[in-house]
Parts: C-alpha cells; sequence; structure tokens
C-alpha cells in the first residue's frame, strides 16, 4: 500500500464507511497507477527492444479491460460524470469531454496491445513493436488523465454534487468485493513486473 493509500485508509477503510464515490475513484487510481508503472517497466526501452514480459503485458491488457475500462471507467460515465451533468455541468463545457475522449483513446490502444500479444509471442518484431508503441502510448495518456481527474474534474463535482448525492452514488456503484479483486489484480501484476529481470 504507497503512503497516500495509507494515510486514506486503503480501500478495505474506505468501503468499510462506504465513502463518496470519488474517494473510491481516487483509490483506484492508485492501483491503476501501479499498473501503468508495470507496463512501462516490462515493454520495452526503445524501438527494436521487444517487451521483456509478455504475461504481465497480457495480464495488465485483462486489468485495463476489466478493472480500468468496465469497472472505473464505468463508475466515472454512469456515474459521476452524468451526476456532474445533472447538476449543470455538461461535458462539453468541463473537463470531462476530454476525459471521455481519452476512455476512448484508452480502449483503443487496449485492443491494440491485444492484438499484438499473440503476434509479439511468435516473435513477429511488427507486432512487439506495436505492442511496445501501444503501451507506451497508454502510460502516456492514462497517467496525466488520471492527475487531471483527481486535481481537477474530481473538486469540481465536489463543488456541484452534494456530500449526500456523491454517498448515494457510492453506494449504488460500488461493490467491495469488485474493489478487493481490483486491488489485488494490480498488486499481482506489480508484483510480477517486480520479478522481471
Amino acid at each position: 500500500m504507497t503512503a497516500v493509500s495509507e494515510a486514506r485508509g486503503g480501500l478495505g477503510a474506505c468501503c468499510a464507511s462506504m465513502a463518496d464515490l470519488i474517494e473510491v475513484l481516487m483509490e483506484e487510481h492508485l492501483h491503476v497507477l501501479m499498473v501503468l508503472n508495470a507496463v512501462e517497466r516490462v515493454r520495452g526501452a526503445g524501438p527494436g527492444q521487444p517487451p521483456t514480459h509478455l504475461d504481465v503485458l497480457e495480464a495488465a491488457v485483462e486489468f485495463l479491460r476489466v478493472q480500468v475500462d468496465g469497472a472505473h471507467h464505468g463508475k466515472e460515465e454512469a456515474g459521476l460524470f452524468a451526476a456532474m451533468e445533472a447538476a449543470g455541468l455538461p461535458p462539453s463545457a468541463t473537463p470531462v469531454g476530454c476525459m471521455l475522449h481519452q476512455h476512448v483513446r484508452g480502449r483503443e490502444l487496449t485492443e491494440s496491445m491485444a492484438r499484438a500479444i499473440d503476434g509479439a509471442r511468435r516473435g513477429d518484431a511488427d507486432a512487439q513493436e506495436a505492442l511496445r508503441l501501444s503501451a507506451g502510448e497508454y502510460v502516456r495518456v492514462l497517467a496525466p488523465h488520471i492527475q487531471m481527474e483527481d486535481y481537477v474534474v474530481y473538486p469540481l463535482a465536489r463543488r456541484a454534487i452534494s456530500a449526500d448525492a456523491l454517498a448515494r452514488l457510492g453506494e449504488r456503484l460500488v461493490d467491495p468485493a469488485e474493489l478487493a479483486a481490483f486491488a489485488d489484480a494490480a498488486r499481482a501484476i506489480d508484483a510480477a513486473a517486480s520479478r522481471a529481470p
């Protein structure tokens, strides 16, 4: 657990008290960043240098599909961003429009990585390079995306949406078992990348 996560009490503590949706999303961001760091460590250092641990990248792609796009972005898009719009903050008038565009770009890059993995396993140099480039671009898109959400979008949402409404969103959209799976999957990917030479 990171120092920031410990200061917040970690996923278990936030769920035990059913913190508002933003607290949960920010906690998930810590785990997404853990996976992005793992991807960066194993994706290959430069042109012509293939990814070093395809199993780690394959697990990361599954995490990005299921946990990031399915669970995390689902809570943002169907929950928080919709509540912001209902409170008078449409995506076109806030950074949310950009965040939604980056969600789409992240999906495209995740699928690009998924398509390249089999070829990379066979030693196809073009697939290895496509995987390396897609993984690198994903990291470059999502890391600043997370910062924008944590420091701009979420504070904007806090000003527009009542604490009670955020708590109700958390109760409706947050499943403690899913949060535990989210954190466990991120830690497993990080541990596997850390074992990589």
